[in-house]
């Protein structure tokens, strides 16, 4: 039997309608006395240019007063109705509760049809519950929706044309500090106040209550569920890890679309930190539910911030070891402050920007996974960026426009992913030295792609491009399950841990790229060791064929200008530029320019190799560089 989850403080709900209603009978005496003792004011304040808009301010304030009474009115009785309504409610579901408890082991014959015609009544009765509730649920948050008097309308003109004259007032901002006055917060007491909302409208939400953003963005699902409650079904398909394994993400994927809408928008807006980031679960509802996660991760970085002190020097006493002392305190709070402004710098950047987040933690340096587009039956593009060393949550903006600038933008059949959904090596050789990050991200990486597979159709075309630390982690990734149309490696720290050719990976049939400049000593110097973190190197033993992948031209940051050729490390998503435009090329299977061999010079001595783009750039800006449609290149 299954039975509504009603737990709402009535006493201090029905408190507060008492408290609306006495502070709506009070507004009009408040505007009373200030109209008296502005009459006196009138005495004693004389200017021909404004005393008749100074007179005539208050006579303006009259009608809004009155309609700002009337919201309170309005809300105190749709509150009350609400409270007095779900008080019955709440007691016909603990006594069907009780009667179910009273039911005996399951009889036969005709005591058994006799019980088995009580539970059904009562299992009927429930199902009735459940409606009434949700319908009154529903009924009351439409009515407090409808409330809109008292929010400046009619006001003269004193801001912006378009602006509000008055803060706007959201009625759904009441929720903000509620715990500052009834004490600790119940989570799911915040769910009538999101049902319904459309994304802009939860945007609000989440910045008008950012402590209950909070409190549901940090809520875990823990503790035992009546096994037929969406939450049981849930813990059960998610048990064991089968967040990270091909089968138990289709099962996840399989019990989350076995609840009907209204669980799935409950599970949702109550546990938005575990179902936000759950793979398995639909990518756009994933999207929905994080504007509420990310808004409470803003405010658990401010508090953290708020509650760091900064170390206090005395100038009197603090000298010799005790400045010391101080100065490494002061030093490792710099650190911590920065370190959480960085990931809060990224967070807002998300909100401002209202970029899609499909998963997002704050563990180590933050990790996000971002969505442009949405998946459907339609989408015949993929593109994912896995960035690499110094990837962090504070990046975001810088890696988004590279994910934009190797993107033809949004699209009904386009679909695009920023991943870092793992801590990255922030360190180019202490932390690349060891392979923990790549074996830590690969089975999170591959997690992703299979929960990919499930939202898109099989022909979709897809490809994944990882960035200088990022290509090992994507080839780990491969050897762990990953499996793509197209693999892009730009100047990638190797083919991945244990990866030396295609076959080592769970995608040898893979279209394979890479683009890397000449002059790119950071990872020319990375290839060259070979082995340990990153695999073997990328370039011994037959060059790019060693992973079968076709060498792209690098070209030029601005394919106009002769000066402009790429070297070094920073430069290969310039949007617009030779190697940018490579990347898109593959990803939607357009045209690419082919990497320009180095030509061989005899000279009496023997000879040398020079590049001809190196030695004569001028020779190949605008549209001289010959280019060639990737579909001929791909097997």
């Amino acid at each position: 039997m299954r039975l509504p989850h009603i737990d709402v403080p009535w006493d201090e709900l029905e408190d507060s309608a008492a408290d609306m209603v006495l502070r709506a009978r009070t507004t009009a005496d408040y505007l009373v006395d200030a109209a008296a003792a502005w009459d006196r004011f009138r005495d004693y304040y004389h200017h021909p240019a404004t005393q008749d808009q100074i007179y005539a301010a208050l006579a303006e304030l009259k009608e809004p007063t009155e309609d700002w009474q009337r919201s309170l009115q309005d809300a105190a009785v749709t509150l009350s109705a609400f409270a007095a309504a779900g008080r019955v409610l709440a007691r016909q579901a603990q006594d069907l509760q009780e009667a179910f408890g009273q039911l005996g082991p399951q009889e036969t014959g005709e005591e058994g049809a006799a019980q088995d015609s009580a539970e059904q009544q009562l299992d009927d009765q429930a199902a009735t519950l459940v409606r009434s509730w949700a319908d009154l649920q529903e009924r009351t948050a439409a009515a407090l929706a409808e409330i809109r008097y008292g929010q400046g309308a009619g006001l003269p003109m004193g801001a912006a044309p378009g602006g509000n004259i008055l803060p706007a007032v959201g009625w759904s901002a009441l929720t903000g500090k509620l715990d500052q006055r009834f004490g600790t917060l119940n989570p799911d007491a915040l769910l009538p106040s999101l049902l319904g909302l459309n994304e802009a409208e939860l945007r609000e939400w989440g910045a008008a209550n950012p402590e209950a953003a909070a409190l549901l963005a940090n809520r875990e699902l823990a503790g035992a569920f009546w096994q037929h409650r969406p939450e049981a079904i849930m813990q059960k398909a998610m048990a064991g890890g089968a967040h990270l394994t091909q089968d138990g993400i289709a099962g996840i994927r399989d019990a989350w679309l076995s609840l009907s809408q209204q669980d799935q928008e409950r599970l949702l807006l109550l546990y938005p930190g575990v179902f936000g980031s759950l793979n398995g679960v639909p990518f756009a509802q994933r999207a929905r539910s994080n504007l509420i996660t990310v808004a409470g991760l803003q405010q658990n970085l401010r508090e953290k911030l708020a509650g760091l002190r900064e170390p206090v020097r005395d100038d009197y006493q603090d000298w010799g070891v005790a400045a010391d002392r101080w100065k490494a305190a002061h030093d490792q709070w710099n650190a911590q402050r920065e370190h959480l402004e960085e990931k809060l710098k990224g967070l807002d950047y998300a909100v401002a920007e209202n970029v899609q987040v499909v998963m997002v933690s704050l563990e180590d340096n933050g990790q996000i996974v971002t969505m442009t587009g949405q998946p459907s039956a339609d989408t015949k593009i993929m593109g994912a960026l896995v960035p690499g060393t110094g990837a962090r949550l504070g990046e975001l903006e810088a890696y988004l426009k590279r994910l934009e600038a190797i993107s033809d933008g949004p699209g009904a059949d386009t679909l695009g992913f920023y991943w870092q959904g793992t801590n990255l090596p922030q360190d180019v050789v202490w932390d690349n030295r060891s392979p923990v990050y790549n074996e830590a991200g690969a089975p999170l990486l591959a997690a992703f792609d299979y929960a990919v597979d499930l939202e898109i159709p099989a022909g979709a075309r897809t490809t994944y491009v990882g960035y200088s630390a990022g290509g090992s982690l994507l080839g780990t990734g491969e050897r762990v399950g990953l499996d793509s149309t197209n693999i892009v490696y730009v100047a990638q720290a190797g083919p991945g841990h244990e990866v030396s050719s295609p076959g080592d990976t769970a995608n040898p049939q893979a279209n394979r790229y890479a683009i890397q400049t000449r002059s790119d000593l950071l990872i020319i110097g990375a290839q060259g060791v070979g082995g340990a973190a990153h695999g073997g190197s990328f370039w011994e033993g037959g060059g790019v064929g060693r992973m079968g992948a076709v060498r792209l031209e690098s070209g030029f940051r601005d394919p106009l200008i002769a000066d402009s050729l790429m070297g070094g490390h920073m430069d290969y998503f310039g949007r617009g530029s030779t190697s940018a435009e490579n990347i898109k090329g593959v990803i939607h299977g357009g045209e690419v320019s082919l990497f320009i061999e180095d030509v061989w010079y005899s000279t009496a001595d023997g000879g040398f190799y020079v590049s001809p783009i190196e030695l004569r750039p001028q020779d190949y800006i605008g549209n001289r560089m010959e280019t060639v449609n990737v579909l001929d290149l791909e097997q």
